[in-house]
């Protein structure tokens, strides 16, 4: 059995109205609010934060010194004690890595 065919509806804009960062462990929020004058319906947003990460470890220390030899620039590579020469040629920059 078929009921009677209805009135068409609202053809609305979809868009992002309001959104809203909750506090870690809470529920994500969704809800709307129509302009009927404008034909929009606004999709209001609440998303949690996350928890806070441990602290991570110290990274290697990488390009500690750097001096200018023979009018090229000159790296100091701390980890490896390995030198990188930076070459400014055809506007590119190269980087030449040297023991």
């Amino acid at each position: 059995m078929q009921g009677e065919k209805g009135d068409p509806g609202n053809d609305y804009d979809v868009q992002i109205g309001n959104t809203t960062t909750l506090e870690p462990g809470e529920s994500a929020t969704a809800t709307t609010n129509k302009d009927e004058e404008q034909n929009i319906l606004y999709l209001n947003l609440g998303i949690p934060k996350g928890e806070k990460g441990d602290k991570g470890e110290i990274g290697d220390t990488y390009f500690t010194t750097f001096d200018v030899v023979d009018g090229k620039l000159i790296a100091y590579y701390s980890t490896e004690n390995r030198n990188y020469d930076f070459q400014l040629n055809e506007n590119k920059l190269e980087v030449v890595f040297s023991e």
